[in-house]
């Protein structure tokens, strides 16, 4: 993967903007929204999402 020239976001706030908080912030809001089931398979979802951030070496910056 190429990187970029110019950093935009600085590190501080890329950290903050990691998939796992992103996520983390997500389920605080839609917790009490879904039901067990949806809630149930959207961690799931999220799951398979960051192992696969993981395995392929995604980086957002």
């Amino acid at each position: 993967m190429s990187k970029y020239m110019n950093k935009v976001i600085n590190d501080d706030i890329l950290e903050k903007l990691s998939l796992k908080n992103r996520y983390s912030f997500l389920n605080n809001n839609l917790m009490a929204i879904l039901s067990p089931e949806q809630f149930n398979h959207l961690k799931k979802v999220q799951k398979f999402c960051q192992r696969f951030e993981k395995k392929n070496g995604i980086i957002h910056g």
